[in-house]
């Protein structure tokens, strides 16, 4: 058994490989899931795979396989395939879980490592144009990150995980200056990167959190308010951060057009009409397109990561007369539809649907478990459904996924190992 445990080191260096792009962790995740599906086999401990969320999970993985298997697509059938190292990866998190010393507390200080360097090197890079590596300064701020501007992604995926392994080590919840430190290095985190989804779904974990961390309307109310002062502090003395997160915000909902309405001798009479959009055009027609593809095939879509190629088909355009392809649809659940059909989006969908409804159901019970909301949370925030996402089926953003989900089950499973 001790042997295995060696996979614990580099397990918990993930979130700071992570910072240097999907190759290492992925590399990671799936040398280490191989050799603990070897150490399961070998050793006979196939009561590991007891597990309802696995059952679930290979379930899912089964269903994508097949359905990428009959598309045909080559790129679809490997990504869905390999996918099965991500449910290997959560049953391996709940064994470092229960097994390798101080797992939870080395995880979190990563983490914390992570984001402090990420801080310094980003006040570096936007005072002086350009980051210790070198990487130049944009528009917006990246950091390590280089040409992928994540860094707010990165801080919002990992900053819900980092509070409830804090908590988890003092098994008790007590808000400290280190906790409201990294509240505040985040916000700055993301505020620099320029992320504005990453913003908005920053400011939900902070008011769902909110829910958690106060029983009093009091402290809650002075929660809120500092958050908001903060923001609107940043807001108002950086001009360039209040023109992306506010300014273009608001432009990218609508756009001008003109619209001819009369002609009268030979001269043409027109008018101008704001056109509503969802989040950017760009995102309205890619939404368009996904439901185009979903209507083509409603029950399985079209296979994983098929987006990109069936996007060209002028069938699937937004506008008969124009294309806008990408490499997904910049959404989960409308690349579950038009990928994997209704049963694709019902898995996530149950998903998102089995934290959010346990959160508030915790919420709202006599017997309040705010350690498990937590977990929940940092899940809810994952999933979260009115946004824009990245590609559901990319592997930087898949391990960023299933960490959370396997810490959920290392706090689910904890005393199951140790009855074994």
């Amino acid at each position: 058994m001790q042997k295995i445990l060696f996979l614990g080191f580099p397990i918990i260096l993930i979130p700071f490989f992570l910072i240097t792009g999907p190759l290492i962790p992925d590399a990671i995740v799936t040398i280490g899931s191989l050799l603990f599906l070897v150490f399961i086999f070998y050793k006979k401990k196939i009561y590991l795979f007891n597990n309802k969320f696995l059952i679930f999970f290979l379930i899912f993985w089964i269903f994508i396989s097949l359905n990428s298997f009959f598309s045909g697509n080559l790129i679809s059938i490997k990504s869905s395939f390999t996918y099965l190292r991500f449910g290997l990866f959560m049953i391996l998190l709940i064994y470092l879980s229960n097994y390798y010393e101080n797992f939870h507390n080395k995880f979190k200080n990563i983490i914390l490592f992570s984001f402090l360097i990420l801080f310094f090197d980003s006040i570096f890079q936007y005072s002086f144009g350009f980051n210790i590596l070198g990487y130049e300064k944009t528009s917006r701020i990246s950091s390590f990150f280089g040409d992928e501007l994540i860094m707010g992604s990165y801080v919002i995926k990992l900053f819900p995980l980092f509070v409830f392994l804090y908590f988890f080590q003092n098994q008790k919840i007590l808000i400290t200056y280190t906790l409201l430190s990294l509240i505040l290095i985040s916000l700055l985190l993301i505020f620099l990167s320029g992320e504005r989804s990453a913003l908005g779904l920053y400011f939900l974990y902070i008011f769902l959190l909110s829910f958690v961390l106060f029983d009093n309307f009091k402290s809650y109310l002075i929660y809120i308010i500092s958050i908001i002062f903060l923001s609107s502090i940043i807001l108002i003395n950086f001009d360039h951060l209040r023109y992306r997160f506010v300014t273009q915000f608001f432009n990218d909902l609508k756009i001008k057009t003109e619209k001819i309405v009369g002609e009268t001798e030979n001269i043409k009479e027109s008018k101008s009409i704001n056109k509503l959009y969802i989040f950017t055009k760009a995102h309205n027609q890619m939404i368009v397109t996904s439901y185009k593809m979903f209507l083509d095939k409603p029950l399985t879509g079209h296979g994983s990561k098929s987006y990109r190629l069936k996007c060209n088909d002028i069938k699937y355009y937004a506008n008969d007369d124009e294309k806008f392809c990408s490499t997904h649809p910049h959404n989960y659940y409308l690349q579950m539809l038009a990928e994997n059909g209704l049963i694709g989006f019902l898995f996530i969908s149950i998903v998102f649907f089995y934290f959010f409804i346990s959160f508030f159901k915790n919420i709202f019970s006599g017997k309040r478990k705010k350690l498990v909301n937590l977990i929940y949370l940092a899940n809810i925030i994952n999933f979260w459904p009115v946004i824009p996402h990245g590609n559901f089926f990319n592997n930087w953003i898949s391990i960023t996924i299933f960490l959370s989900l396997g810490f959920y089950l290392s706090l689910r499973n904890q005393d199951v190992l140790k009855n074994q």
